[in-house]
């Protein structure tokens, strides 16, 4: 894939989000984790949008939940 072709596959994905205030980081997470599949040698797009769309979850998903310190002796 071409980079504009790797924007767009990015935007399109952070507009499924429908968090105006996050749509940039959105973008950014995506293009970082296509970029690191596109350096291991994995480029297809499959590859790159299901990387894409992880990396935008975990984004969400720790910035929206609150961290906890587990009380055991194991932490």
């Amino acid at each position: 894939m071409r980079e504009e072709e790797v924007l767009s596959l990015c935007q399109s994905l952070a507009n499924r989000y429908r968090k105006s205030d996050m749509y940039d980081d959105l973008v950014s997470e995506g293009l970082v984790a296509c970029y690191e599949c596109k350096a291991d040698g994995r480029s297809d797009v499959k590859t790159l949008t299901g990387a894409a769309r992880r990396a935008m979850n975990d984004f969400i998903n720790i910035k929206s939940k609150s961290m906890s310190i587990p009380k055991s002796w194991a932490s």
